[in-house]
């Protein structure tokens, strides 16, 4: 390895504990660029401009010398040679036909003794092996921005066979840098500052990319702008390749929770509508009874209308036959006497009061339905009258149990809350036909069963409860109850979401609580929900 390559390397490691001194001069022995330390250690003010080798070096070099080195030196040429300026003297001088401006001579001068000339090698070899060695790329691009030189590594990744097949390519086809990153990074570079956790894309010579992490500083001499921009690229490939995995999981999981939550909106749909499909043929009877009833009044009461006109028309005929108005009297008290006016009168006033009352009941029936089913208030908060709901849920399913089963209501002073009205009320639903259910799997019943309902409230929570005493559960099933899918009823019996979709709704979306408490004599849920509920987790 050629002197003057080591040397000139050296003199551009920043924070060198060496000082490196470095300048060009043209064929008149003119200096013409040098660096901070030349500058530093040589006053150049003091000289008269323009400034020139023989003034610097004296003793060393007439004024001839300059011209006499340019015949002398070609690009592989070096002259060493120990030198004085001032009372220091310089060991070694290097130089090299290889200036920064055309037909100049670049030299470099080592002020140091023979120990710290092998120091300095020792430094620089430590520095190549770690340049050679180092697993990252580095990356020397020279002021047109093409590569200048680069380590092993960085030519292997980048896809090239060798370094001189990378040299001198321009650095834009190597990086994928924006128009804008390109300004950044040159002003930055050109105000002296460095760059560190650059995110960069290179391209690989066979296709392909590689990303990387990079440190950018510029290196330079003289007063022009700096004529060297080292790049250390850590290999990020890998690092990125698994964030852009994890990304694109992450995406996935997202698109998969969406269709989870569409699965579960329809799963609570389709929960309510096997709800209200078991109530139908019930709420069909409740409909049919005063429809049945009221059916029949309307044909009584045309059988009545039939005998009064009958009635009307005799007496009407009484008009202008005053002689034969004994006869006709009596023909009305006899056909008064067959109809029996005054149970008709009676009777229509009967009828009338029962056709009210199932005509209520329907409007009743169909009113808590209503209520029950409320889609404009499926998915947002609502003030809700848990006392009229557990009524509402009452009146629909009252054909579930009217026939076997008693129900105890107690209510207790609960003001109106925030939650989701209709989610709530497919809960109350839930939790009393699951209470039904329980007691008519009790098998061998002599007597009625019975279903306790009870609302409360605190500062904190409204309350309701729903107790049974049917065969209660055991404390194996506890642990499961609210599971997806599970029931203990037979296959084709039941879905196994009613109870999962009721804690769901309770405990997740309305930060609630579902607890259910099991004994020999049944069983009983005991439902909360905040009243202070602002929100709704989705």
């Amino acid at each position: 390895m050629r002197l003057f390559s080591v040397f000139n390397k050296l003199s551009s490691i920043p924070n060198s504990p060496f000082e490196v001194l470095k300048g060009e001069y043209d064929r008149e022995g003119i200096l013409s660029n040098s660096n901070e330390q030349l500058r530093r250690i040589i006053d150049l003010s003091g000289f008269s401009d323009p400034v020139r080798l023989s003034d610097i070096f004296p003793k060393t070099f007439p004024v001839s010398y300059p011209k006499t080195m340019f015949s002398q030196l070609t690009n592989e040429s070096v002259s060493i040679k120990p030198f004085f300026f001032g009372k220091r003297k310089v060991s070694y001088l290097c130089f090299e036909r290889l200036g920064h401006l055309e037909n100049s001579i670049t030299f470099i001068a080592l002020p140091f003794d023979k120990t710290s000339i092998l120091q300095l090698l020792q430094m620089y070899t430590q520095f190549e092996g770690y340049y050679n060695s180092n697993p990252d790329l580095v990356i020397c691009v020279d002021s047109t921005w093409h590569i200048a030189d680069i380590n092993s590594a960085g030519y292997l990744k980048l896809g090239y066979a060798s370094k001189d097949e990378a040299l001198n390519e321009d650095i834009n086809a190597v990086f994928i840098l924006s128009e804008e990153a390109m300004k950044y990074i040159a002003g930055e570079l050109a105000m002296g500052n460095s760059i560190t956790e650059f995110e960069l894309l290179l391209n690989q010579k066979g296709g392909g990319h590689i990303s990387g992490l990079a440190s950018i500083f510029a290196l330079s001499y003289g007063d022009d702008e700096p004529q060297m921009y080292y790049f250390h690229i850590k290999d990020t490939t890998l690092q990125t390749e698994a964030f852009t995995g994890q990304l694109q999981m992450n995406m996935e999981l997202s698109e998969l929770n969406e269709e989870l939550n569409r699965a579960y909106a329809s799963m609570l749909s389709q929960e309510k509508m096997a709800a209200l499909g078991l109530l139908a043929a019930g709420m069909a009877h409740e409909i049919n009874n005063p429809l049945g009833f009221i059916f029949n009044n309307v044909t009584v009461l045309m059988n009545h209308f039939k005998d009064l006109k009958s009635f009307v028309t005799t007496v009407r005929e009484l008009y202008g036959q005053d002689g034969e108005l004994a006869l006709k009297i009596s023909e009305i008290q006899s056909l008064d006497k067959r109809l029996d006016l005054d149970f008709v009168f009676d009777d229509i006033t009967s009828i009338e009061q029962e056709n009210h009352e199932g005509i209520d009941r329907i409007k009743k029936l169909l009113g808590s339905l209503k209520s029950f089913a409320r889609k404009d208030q499926t998915e947002r908060l609502s003030y809700y009258d848990l006392n009229a709901a557990v009524k509402d849920t009452l009146t629909i399913s009252k054909n579930e149990y009217k026939y076997s089963i008693d129900i105890e209501e107690h209510y207790g002073k609960v003001q109106q809350f925030l939650c989701i009205a209709a989610e709530i009320n497919q809960v109350l639903l839930n939790l009393l036909i699951n209470a039904v259910e329980a007691i008519q799997q009790k098998k061998g019943r002599a007597e009625r069963g019975l279903i306790i309902i009870e609302t409360s409230q605190d500062n904190k929570y409204s309350y309701f409860r729903i107790c049974d005493n049917g065969p209660g559960i055991s404390e194996e099933y506890v642990r499961k109850i609210f599971d997806p899918f599970f029931t203990t009823k037979p296959i084709g019996g039941g879905s196994g979401l009613g109870l999962t979709l009721a804690h769901d709704i309770i405990v997740n979306k309305h930060k609630g609580k579902l607890e259910v408490k099991p004994s020999e004599n049944g069983a009983c849920f005991l439902v909360s929900i905040p009243r202070n509920l602002e929100s709704i987790e989705e």
